[in-house]
Parts: structure tokens; C-alpha cells; sequence
């Protein structure tokens, strides 16, 4: 593998995951806090760093190329290709899907658990005078977090599952990028 095929891979991968975490975390998020204040001004300071983010996902995934050349990432080494030994690329693709499927998991699992306690606590517990008037820190459930988590738990789930087509994806991807 050469090195710039592997700077090459390595800077779409983050560009993906940066994407779903984007999706899936921030524009969630954002946009339950404009449900929350009104006018048009919250909506545009929203509007502008949430397109500087897609542009700059953009060019990480269909530009690392030029990424490459401006950050002179291939100079430095002593040889032209990285010996990884047995592994293909395909396989450190895999590899790396399967890392952030699995930090997709471990960094949501807690979110999920959390608030599907406390919506079960919620709905079992009567609320009365007493409850509002001494629990006045009390957790609320949060139904917008448990779903956002419940989410990003599942694609963790499809990206460890389905790894081996994802890879042969990102491969057939950059292929036709080289092309």
C-alpha cells in the first residue's frame, strides 16, 4: 500500500465518521434547540457553521487527494510504500469501520441507558406537589436524547455488523476517485 492511498483512506474514513456524527448528533441537537427559541436570527447562526461543516466533510471525502499534496503528508518517509505486512487495505478499512462502530457503541450506551431509566422512572412515579416542589434538580427524561442515542447506537450495531460490505464500498469508492 502506498502511502498515499493510505493517507488517502484514512482521511475519507474520518470524513464519514465525521458525517455521522454530524447527522446524527449535532443536527439533532440543533434542531430541537431551535423548537425551543423562536425568530429567524437563531435559526441562521445555526444555518451557517452547519453548511461550513458539510462543505468541509465534502472536501475530506471527494478531495483527500488535494489534501494529501497541500499538507505534503507522502514526504517524510524513507520508503515509498507502508509495509502493513498481511494487511490489505480492504482489511485496515474493516478495521477501522469496526473502531468506530464500536466508539459509536461504548460513547451511546451510556446516553440510552441513562435516559431509558429515567423514562421508566417517569412513568412509573406519580408526580404530585410534593415531587415538583423538593426535586427541583430531579432528572427529567429526555425523550429526543434517548432516541438520538438509540440511534447512533444502532448504526453502531450496522457498521460492526456489516463491515465487510462497507469496506468493499469505501474501496470500490476510492477506486473510482483514482480513476
Amino acid at each position: 500500500m502506498s502511502k498515499k492511498d493510505f493517507f488517502r483512506v484514512m482521511i475519507k474514513v474520518f470524513g464519514l465518521y465525521s458525517v455521522i456524527v454530524t447527522v446524527f448528533q449535532l443536527l439533532p441537537t440543533v434542531v430541537s434547540y431551535i423548537g425551543y427559541q423562536e425568530g429567524f436570527s437563531t435559526i441562521f447562526y445555526f444555518l451557517i457553521p452547519t453548511l461550513f461543516l458539510v462543505a468541509l466533510f465534502l472536501i475530506l471525502i471527494f478531495r483527500a487527494d488535494k489534501i494529501i499534496d497541500w499538507l505534503k503528508l507522502e514526504r517524510g518517509f524513507d520508503t515509498k510504500d507502508i509495509n502493513l505486512g498481511n494487511l490489505s487495505p480492504e482489511k485496515l478499512v474493516s478495521i477501522i469501520i469496526i473502531l468506530i462502530g464500536g466508539w459509536q457503541i461504548l460513547s451511546n450506551i451510556s446516553f440510552f441507558l441513562v435516559h431509558g431509566f429515567l423514562g421508566f422512572k417517569e412513568m412509573v412515579q406519580t408526580k404530585g406537589i410534593e415531587y415538583s416542589l423538593f426535586n427541583s434538580n430531579a432528572q427529567m427524561f429526555n425523550l429526543n436524547e434517548w432516541i438520538i442515542s438509540a440511534i447512533n447506537l444502532t448504526i453502531g450495531v450496522v457498521l460492526i455488523s456489516n463491515y465487510q460490505n462497507i469496506s468493499k464500498w469505501i474501496q470500490k469508492m476510492n477506486n473510482k476517485n483514482k480513476s
